[in-house]
């Protein structure tokens, strides 16, 4: 997390990176009447980043950095925060360099465990390793080798170690953003080119990133730019194809838009597919529609007979629930029979969908804009 505080005159604002374009765009035209790309730093936190107060600074090359450090363990930031304290980078370009060159240096916090200190710098520089030959390795040495070859820095952070045989990679020139891992809640991972020069976009984006992604290309606009999917965050190929079909059919704004409507978790997914499978719908404008609309549809997961539909609808809904002791009257197998025919209830794959109260499954399909 990175902290910029602005001010001007009488009128000031903060901003708690990272955060998505719209928004940062919506604090500053809140407090400035105005959204500048650059901005002079007047208070940047944490405390290592100090450099850059009084200069003026890229936001999007300060939020790319955030995104960034957000997506790293604890002992990652550490060891990047260590890094900034031995390398001192002068500007926002050398940061973002220094936080894809992790694997050149090793932060060491705890001394007396040899065998977990050369495990860390071994994985640390040589990345991921097959068991077969993990097993060959001597941690306990490594470390060993390590501590006593005096080339740690007393940081505060704990002892860092660069490994100046791992070579340094540039891949950012102040131009466009490289490729980094996306966040948690990201659907889909989008490759943009243009000429030469190529973007990456984490669905769901924000219209105005992606505006911001064809303009640091050189591209008029969005629509000039050639845009192919390259990775996934779905189990489901049902919906990669449905999202790839919305990008071959339709472009990037319907393809984001269905992206945008996708639940951003585990449950939320199993809720969509067993209402897709409900609404009998295919095609991925209807598919977007009923996401969009998850709400109003009743998800029971594993319920098979009406008695389990009762007693959902008992326990959960404040339209049916009693008190207990009135429970051993309840016939629940009614009760949920009876459930299933007012809501257009059905049993299907995972469990039971119906319809929430007073919703109906016709006026979410027949809603403008259907594809």
């Amino acid at each position: 997390m990175i902290t910029l505080k602005k001010w001007h005159g009488p009128m000031r604002t903060t901003l708690t990176l990272p955060l998505r374009e719209a928004e940062i765009q919506k604090t500053l035209v809140k407090a400035f009447r105005t959204a500048p790309f650059k901005v002079t730093a007047d208070d940047v936190s944490p405390e290592a980043l100090a450099m850059l107060n009084g200069k003026e600074i890229d936001l999007d090359e300060l939020n790319f950095l955030a995104k960034n450090l957000d997506r790293f363990t604890p002992y990652e930031q550490d060891q990047f925060w260590a890094a900034v304290q031995v390398e001192q980078p002068s500007d926002l370009k050398a940061l973002i360099n220094l936080a894809f060159n992790m694997e050149r240096y090793t932060l060491v916090q705890n001394v007396t465990d040899l065998a977990a200190v050369g495990r860390k710098y071994l994985l640390n520089k040589m990345g991921a390793l097959p068991a077969s030959e993990i097993d060959k390795l001597d941690f306990e040495q490594a470390g060993r080798d390590l501590l006593t070859s005096g080339n740690g820095t007393p940081t505060t952070y704990g002892l860092l170690f660069a490994s100046k045989d791992v070579p340094y990679r540039e891949v950012y020139h102040s131009t466009t953003f490289p490729y980094c891992e996306p966040r948690r809640d990201i659907i889909a991972v989008a490759q943009m080119e243009y000429g030469p020069k190529t973007e990456y976009l984490y669905l769901p984006e924000d219209e105005l990133a992606v505006i911001k992604a064809a303009r640091r290309m050189g591209a008029p606009s969005p629509d000039m730019c050639k845009v192919a999917f390259t990775d996934f965050m779905l189990d489901n190929s049902m919906w990669i194809q449905h999202l790839e079909t919305m990008l071959r059919d339709h472009g990037l704004g319907v393809a984001n838009e269905l992206a945008d409507a996708f639940p951003k978790t585990t449950e939320g997914m199993e809720k969509l597919a067993a209402v897709v499978e409900y609404a009998d719908v295919s095609g991925s404008g209807d598919i977007m529609r009923v996401a969009r609309h998850l709400e109003d549809f009743v998800f029971i997961k594993d319920a098979e007979t009406d008695e389990d539909v009762g007693h959902h609808f008992v326990s959960f809904d404040s339209e049916y629930r009693v008190s207990p002791e009135l429970a051993d009257y309840i016939d629940f197998d009614a009760l949920g029979n009876q459930i299933s025919e007012d809501r257009e209830g059905q049993f299907v794959e995972g469990g039971f969908v119906c319809m929430d109260s007073g919703c109906s499954l016709e006026m979410i399909l027949s809603s403008p804009g259907r594809r």
